[in-house]
């Protein structure tokens, strides 16, 4: 409070002053004439520092909502990770109860495939499987393995974009904030 009593004391001098630069020189007495010059200069400081600051205070709104933004962009990236960290842990849990499926469907289309006790140790007396049927089993066993194979690509390549995105945030957010300062 102490310093905006002082400015304004100042600014009430200087505009004093101001008034007194106005009035004709014929007027004025030629002792003031060395105080002119030191006046103006005076004047002419203050509208100097007047602009200055000016210019100080745009600066300081436009970093403030450089700032306001970045933050922002934080918070998104915070939701799209946090959205992505959903979505690899529903895939994960999809692959995992496919897997469980394919067993099960696996282990109830060919019974045989389960292991029973023999009811005599005679060769001849086990069920066997023609080479039609073996051939289906192996053909359903890659078609899975190949899904399987496919989603768990597609979720390492979003988790790598996921990563990439996030450390590009990173490095845009940095560049945004301070790249104002260094391209001056």
């Amino acid at each position: 409070k102490q310093w905006y009593q002082r400015r304004v004391a100042i600014t009430a001098g200087i505009q004093e002053a101001a008034d007194f630069l106005s009035v004709p020189s014929s007027r004025r007495s030629s002792v003031f004439s060395a105080g002119d010059n030191e006046m103006q200069a005076l004047l002419k400081e203050k509208q100097d520092l007047e602009f200055l600051r000016n210019k100080l205070m745009k600066e300081n709104n436009e970093l403030l909502s450089k700032l306001k933004q970045s933050e922002n962009l934080t918070e998104e990236s915070e939701k799209k990770v946090a959205c992505l960290e959903c979505e690899n842990k529903n895939i994960f849990d999809k692959v995992m109860e496919l897997e469980m499926r394919m067993k099960q469907m696996s282990s109830l289309q060919h019974p045989a495939l389960i292991a029973k006790p023999s009811e005599g140790d005679d060769f001849n007396s086990e069920k066997r499987f023609t080479r039609s049927e073996m051939d289906k089993v192996i053909r359903e066993k890659n078609l899975y393995k190949e899904k399987y194979l496919e989603l768990q690509e597609d979720l390492s390549t979003r988790y790598v974009e996921v990563q990439q995105e996030s450390t590009s945030n990173e490095k845009s957010k940095f560049w945004a904030l301070f790249g104002g300062l260094f391209a001056r």
